[in-house]
C-alpha cells in the first residue's frame, strides 16, 4: 500500500509517454503521466486478458476512496466473474458521481462559489476550519451517509477544547454546504445540521477586552519603552491612531496609500463588509509612514514578515506585544476600536460619523448604496482630534534613525 507522501511526491521522469504506474495492491495503480496528472487504475483480469478501469483522478479522488472503490469492483468481480465490471461504463459513472458526492469535493465547490463573495480573512477562516475540523474525520465521505450524530460530536469536543463560538461556525457552514449540494448541484435532499446549533451549549459572546481610557497614558508609555522591532512597534501606534481590523492593517499595502490627499484607501476585498474604505491619516499615521518606507519599500506590504518579504505580519504579532508589555487579557489590537469609539462618542462626535470610520455597514437596504466617502471630511477632522490627543498623553514618532539606535 503507497503511503501518502509517497503519492504526493510521485513524478514521471519525462521521458516517454508511457505513465508510471506505482502498485497500491489488490489491482489498484497510480498512473503518474509525464504532464503531472495522476489516475487512479483499477487493473484486473478477465478472459485471459489485463483489463483497466479509471477510478479518478488524484487528488480530486484521495486513496481511501479509489481503494474503497477496487475493493467493491475486485467484490463484484469475484461474486460474478461470467460479468465484466466495465461493459457499458455503468460501473465507472457510478464511481465518478460517488466522487463527486464526497463531502470534500463538494465543500470545496461551495467555497470556489462563494470566494468572490466573502472578505479574504472570512474566506481563509472559513475554508480553515472546514480543513482543519471536518475532513480529517467526514472529507472522504458521501453526503448521504453522514449523520447529524458525527457532526455533532465532531463539534462537541470543540466545545470541550474551549472553542465554543468556532463550533458553531463549523456547524452553520457545514449546514451552507449541504444546501448548496441541494439547491445548486442537486446532489442531496440531506441536511444533518438543521437544528444542531441549537443543540450546542449557549456562549454569550465576550467583547474583546481593552483598557479604559484612564488607563491609555500608561498604555502609551508602556509602548514607547516596548524593545520590539521597528516594524511590530509601528504596527501597534497604527492601530491606535487608525483603529482599523487588525487583518486591514496586517495587509496594509504601499499602493493603497493616497498621499497627496492624506488616505488610505482600502480596496472592497480586503474589507469585512466588502466595501471600500478611507482612513484619513493624522501627520503622526504619515510619519510612520516615511519612516517604515525607508526600510519596509522592498516588499509591497507596509508591515511584512521577519522570514519573508512576501507575507505579512501574523495575526498575533500585535496581540503578542502587548502580552509582552503586560497586557494580556486586558488589550488587544481590537480593542483600540472600541476605545476610540467609546472616548469620541463621550467627545460629542456624530455618531453616524464615528461607525462610518469604523466601517460598521448596517445590514439594511441603504447598506447597498453605502458611500464610503460620507462625512470625509467631519472624519479627517475627527482622526485629527484623536490623533492629538494621543500626542498630548505621550504618543510619540521617533525618527528612523532614532529607532534603529
Amino acid at each position: 500500500m503507497l503511503k501518502a507522501q509517497q503519492i504526493k511526491d510521485a513524478k514521471h521522469s519525462g521521458l516517454g509517454k508511457a505513465p508510471l504506474k506505482l502498485s497500491d495492491g489488490n489491482g489498484l495503480q497510480l498512473h503518474v503521466f509525464a504532464n503531472g496528472r495522476k489516475t487512479w487504475i483499477y487493473s484486473y483480469r478477465y478472459n485471459g486478458k489485463q483489463k483497466n478501469i479509471t477510478l479518478g483522478k488524484y487528488p480530486q479522488v484521495t486513496a481511501i476512496v479509489a481503494r474503497s472503490n477496487a475493493a467493491n469492483l475486485k467484490k463484484q468481480l469475484e461474486e460474478n466473474p461470467d460479468q465484466d465490471p466495465s461493459i457499458g461504463s455503468t460501473k465507472n459513472k457510478k464511481v465518478e458521481l460517488d466522487n463527486s458526492k464526497l463531502f470534500r469535493n463538494v465543500a470545496e465547490k461551495w467555497f470556489l462559489f462563494k470566494k468572490d463573495s466573502h472578505a479574504s480573512t472570512t474566506y481563509n477562516r472559513n475554508l480553515g476550519a472546514i480543513r482543519k475540523h471536518i475532513f480529517p474525520i467526514l472529507g472522504d465521505k458521501s453526503i448521504d451517509d453522514i449523520t447529524q450524530d458525527e457532526i455533532l460530536d465532531i463539534a462537541s469536543k470543540m466545545q470541550a477544547n474551549g472553542t465554543i463560538e468556532m463550533a458553531k461556525r463549523v456547524v452553520r457552514l457545514v449546514g451552507q454546504i449541504y444546501k448548496f449540494a441541494r439547491r445548486k448541484l442537486k446532489l442531496t435532499k440531506n441536511n444533518p445540521t438543521v437544528g444542531l446549533v441549537e443543540d450546542l451549549d449557549d456562549h454569550k459572546v465576550k467583547h474583546m477586552p481593552r483598557i479604559s481610557i484612564l488607563e491609555l497614558p500608561q498604555l502609551i508609555k508602556d509602548i514607547q519603552c516596548y524593545q520590539g522591532d521597528y516594524t511590530s512597534v509601528s504596527a501597534i501606534k497604527m492601530m491606535m491612531l487608525c483603529f482599523v481590523r487588525t487583518g486591514e492593517l496586517r495587509g496594509m499595502e504601499w499602493q493603497e496609500i493616497d498621499w497627496e490627499n492624506k488616505l488610505w484607501r482600502i480596496p472592497a476585498a480586503r474589507m469585512k463588509g466588502r466595501k471600500p474604505h478611507l482612513v484619513p491619516l493624522s501627520e503622526e499615521a504619515l510619519q510612520i509612514l516615511n519612516n517604515l518606507k525607508l526600510i519596509n519599500s522592498q516588499s509591497k506590504f507596509v508591515f511584512y514578515s521577519a522570514r519573508s518579504k512576501d507575507k505579512t505580519i501574523s495575526n498575533n504579532t500585535i496581540l503578542g506585544a502587548l502580552k509582552r508589555m503586560g497586557y494580556s487579557g486586558k488589550m488587544t489590537g481590537h480593542g483600540f476600536r472600541g476605545l476610540a469609539s467609546t472616548f469620541l462618542h463621550e467627545q460629542g462626535y456624530l455618531s453616524d460619523a464615528i461607525e462610518r470610520q469604523l466601517a460598521h455597514v448596517k445590514k439594511d437596504r441603504v447598506s447597498s448604496a453605502y458611500d464610503h466617502s460620507v462625512h470625509l471630511e467631519a472624519r479627517k477632522e475627527m482622526m485629527k482630534f484623536w490623533s492629538d490627543y494621543l500626542v498630548s498623553k505621550g504618543f510619540v514618532i521617533k525618527s528612523i534613525i532614532l529607532a534603529q539606535t
